[in-house]
């Protein structure tokens, strides 16, 4: 939820939000809503199209808005071309680059790996926020943040978060590895959004020297992130935030938009890469987990990019000057 630390920023100086989407899990809502930001669901069946786009543009000439804040990759040519021709500042999330953006005010693209030559075949944007200084870290993030610390000989604490529904069931394989451990103890925290998975995942654990925990859509990924020694997870924003947390990583591919961040990782010998999720698991994805969990010496090190905590400030600040100018 990387829109969520800018929406609270944005709260704290005084703003009002409102989330509009084509569909919202409870959980989300709920937190959205703790937050003091509404919710409204416009698109449906239609989400990205021509018509979410005048739906879209309607809310926000009801709502009065400022700023329609854009993140996703389902957009089509006639929600751009509708969008392009309104009179609203556009805010736009990428991850990619290249030249079929939608026209924005602003570009953020908040990865590490991020900078103008990423955007050299790119027009209609006004301005360019690229790399890890606008990194976007929720409220949590600064109450649970930690300093690098040695791990106890007795016990390890692993943190299993690969987003998504997990189709491949990685959770469950590198759960699978942590529990064959005989050298030490371990706590592991297995975090999905999928109810039938981690029932399906409960009734198969079985009682041993090691402490399982499933939680569905965890509330406050911050404090799993402090509690945790190592972290298993994807690609995508949440290795910024173990970034932050200062947290060490192995990690999966399970999208197209962590591409460039899985290249970036790998130039900067950042984490440990575990396998593309998105094809068939293979015997190597195992052997590096059990790599992982039995070599674990209690002191590794984060060894990826300082992330300062600022990039929300700054992004704000530049979308107040645009509103001034």
């Amino acid at each position: 939820m990387r829109t969520l630390a800018l929406g609270q920023e944005l709260l704290s100086r005084g703003y009002a939000v409102i989330y509009l989407m084509a569909s919202i899990p409870e959980w989300a809502e709920n937190r959205l809503r703790s937050e003091g930001i509404g919710c409204e669901l416009v698109g449906g069946e239609e989400c990205g199209g021509l018509r979410d786009a005048s739906r879209t543009l309607k809310f926000c000439q009801d709502f009065e808005a400022d700023w329609l804040v854009v993140d996703g990759y389902h957009f089509s040519d006639g929600f751009r071309s509708t969008v392009q021709a309104s009179e609203y500042r556009v805010l736009l999330f990428d991850d990619h680059g290249g030249d079929r953006l939608l026209p924005a005010a602003v570009v953020l693209n908040q990865n590490a790996y991020a900078d103008e030559r990423l955007y050299r075949e790119t027009s209609g944007y006004s301005v360019l926020l690229a790399g890890i200084d606008y990194c976007l870290i929720r409220n949590e993030f600064f109450e649970q943040r930690k300093l690098p610390t040695n791990v106890g000989e007795s016990e390890v604490r692993y943190l299993v978060t690969v987003g998504g529904t997990d189709p491949k069931r990685a959770s469950e394989r590198i759960l699978g590895e942590i529990l064959e451990i005989q050298e030490r103890k371990a706590s592991v925290k297995v975090i999905s959004n999928d109810r039938s998975f981690l029932a399906s995942m409960e009734r198969e654990a079985v009682p041993g020297q090691h402490k399982v925990e499933l939680i569905e859509s965890a509330q406050n990924m911050a404090e799993c992130l402090a509690w945790a020694d190592f972290v298993f997870t994807a690609a995508g924003s949440t290795i910024w935030e173990c970034a932050f947390m200062n947290v060490p990583v192995a990690y999966v591919l399970s999208a197209d938009n962590q591409e460039l961040n899985h290249q970036y990782l790998q130039r900067i010998e950042g984490g440990v890469f575990l396998g593309d999720i998105r094809q068939s698991l293979t015997e190597e994805f195992s052997e590096a987990v059990r790599y992982l969990v039995n070599e674990f010496d209690g002191a590794a090190k984060c060894n990826l990019p300082e992330v300062g905590g600022k990039g929300r400030a700054s992004v704000v600040d530049v979308m107040e000057a645009t509103l001034a100018s």
